[in-house]
């Protein structure tokens, strides 16, 4: 049985996101599709949840900001099993609201939760293993919304939101799409126009025959028609500001921290400007051709993903970061050492290999079919002759490409690439890193788009402005705290050992897996046949 797939719809109170669900459950219904209609949390669906829901949506009940944090992420973890049984039980499952719910409302909407970082480490708690297949954000004015939810007549904990909270949560709603390069879907005109852009979305996911005759409005469109746009260019508005979403170290002192987000906004800024002057350029290029201006902007964003600072990189690459040992060394020891950069700029080398001839697999291959101590099953491996000591590895790897033997193989590699390589690498892979100190110093390479474009001015003082800021905080003594203004597109080294399983589970389009087997295959001619 195949796997089905979990996807959400989104936006604010009064976009329409029940009935949206209504017509792609019907339409998946007619088409023969296995499909399930949920909310996110789903009381309907388990009785525990069904009771945090109760609570966090009467207003009889008071709590503060951080208990509802707490109770709704309580509740979309005890939701999401439903969610995760329906899907693995081969179910298209269209759940209406997620995670962005909390982001928009508690964060962006109210501004009553300071710790962007901190409530997306919640999430991602509650959330685990269980993020959607595919979100799509509708989106229409404040106006309209309140008109629609007024004729609903339904009155919950978020209904009686003044209209300067709901342009907040309707900007955070389409900030955080724009970052997490959601599609948005503008939900202001009959409702036939807007079911055929989302099932284009959802088509396109399930590999169905799409319905859609126009393209939803473009996001940088839809920011500007928003009476909230303002938000998202400043942060000089008071009441209507929303946060920038990076990562702000706890141990700055407050004089230190404020120059820190003032280099970080200076980043994004710069950053910003960059995408812009991208997406102008590819959109005199492609838009007559493709006629897809959201095509475009995700292009650009792209392109330029690794031009954001490690701020605002998820939490376990920080988690990494963090885990950096830096030993504190005497001056005698000090000299004994080659200090300051490698002149060595390879930026992918394999420094070790065990064991050293494949073959000495052999006795840990044979070791389980016998009653012989390992090593006398060396001992007599040993004298083979090596047409036969090959044969049976290259047989043994043929029939058993996962085989326990394999476990005794280990490859060191030295990189010294862009950070965003790494980011790209499973989650799993994280644990066996071993990475330096990060520093702007090992210079970056400049997209080949951005060249194409003349933008590579733009792109050099965005990375200056990095190095700029790295360097006055670690002349203020803050090293640590300096890591964190790095671009994910500057050179980092690190080490990593890698098993033939690991090598073989990268992705064919990791940039790391095509040199790591030709490199491994050069020292392991047999072994390289699976990988």
């Amino acid at each position: 049985m195949s796997r089905g797939k979990y996807i959400v719809l989104e936006g604010p109170e009064g976009v329409g996101k029940t009935a949206m669900a209504r017509l792609v459950v019907h339409e998946l219904e007619r088409l023969g599709v296995p499909v399930r209609s949920m909310h996110e949390p789903d009381g309907t669906a388990d009785a525990t949840t069904r009771e945090i829901r109760r609570l966090t949506q009467d207003p009889s009940y008071p709590m503060n900001t951080h208990t509802e944090v707490l109770l709704y992420n309580a509740a979309r973890s005890q939701s999401l099993e439903a969610v995760r049984a329906a899907r693995d039980n081969g179910e298209v499952v269209i759940v209406d609201r997620s995670y962005l719910t909390t982001l928009a409302v508690q964060f962006y909407g109210r501004g009553d939760v300071a710790e962007y970082q901190r409530l997306n480490d919640i999430i991602a708690f509650a959330v685990r293993d269980m993020w959607p297949d595919l979100t799509i954000v509708l989106d229409a004015p404040v106006a309209l919304l309140q008109e629609r939810s007024q004729k609903r007549g339904e009155k919950e904990r978020f209904d009686n939101l003044d209209a300067e909270t709901l342009e907040r949560i309707r900007a955070g709603y389409l900030w955080e799409a724009k970052q997490r390069s959601i599609p948005v879907v503008y939900a202001h005109g009959r409702i036939d126009e807007v079911f055929q852009d989302v099932w284009r979305h959802i088509a396109a996911l399930l590999k169905l025959e799409g319905h859609a005759t126009s393209e939803p409005t473009a996001l940088a469109e839809l920011l500007a028609k928003s009476p909230a746009a303002h938000v998202l260019e400043s942060k000089k508005a008071s009441i209507t500001a929303v946060p920038t979403p990076y990562y702000v170290p706890e141990s700055l002192p407050d004089d230190v921290q404020c120059d820190y987000c003032d280099g970080m906004d200076r980043l994004l800024s710069l950053r910003q400007k960059l995408v812009s002057a991208l997406d102008t350029h590819l959109a005199s290029e492609a838009y007559e051709a493709t006629d897809k201006k959201d095509t475009v902007h995700l292009s650009a964003e792209s392109i330029l993903g690794s031009t954001l600072p490690v701020a605002c990189g998820r939490p376990e690459l920080r988690a990494l970061i963090d885990s950096v040992e830096t030993i504190d060394l005497d001056t005698e020891t000090q000299k004994l050492l080659p200090l300051g950069f490698s002149t060595n700029t390879e930026p992918v080398r394999l420094v070790s290999v065990s064991p050293r001839n494949e073959l000495d697999l052999l006795p840990y291959m044979l070791y389980e079919t016998l009653d012989l101590p390992l090593v006398e099953v060396k001992n007599a491996v040993e004298n083979w002759p090596y047409e036969v000591k090959s044969q049976l590895l290259l047989e043994y790897l043929r029939r058993y490409p996962n085989g326990k033997a394999l476990d005794q193989v280990r490859y060191e590699w030295d990189f010294l690439l862009p950070l965003a390589d790494l980011c790209s690498s499973p989650l799993d892979l994280l644990p066996t890193v071993r990475l330096q100190a990060l520093t702007p110093r090992y210079g970056y390479d400049i997209p080949a788009e951005i060249e194409a474009a003349g933008l590579s001015d733009d792109f050099d003082a965005l990375c200056d402005a990095s190095l700029e800021l790295q360097s006055t905080l670690q002349a203020r003594g803050y090293a640590v705290e300096s890591r964190y203004a790095t671009l994910l597109a500057h050179k980092q080294r690190w080490s990593m050992s890698l098993t033939p399983r690991t090598i073989a589970k990268l992705s064919p389009d990791n940039s790391l897996k095509r040199v790591c087997v030709q490199q491994a295959t050069e020292k392991h001619s047999l072994i390289g046949t699976i990988l």
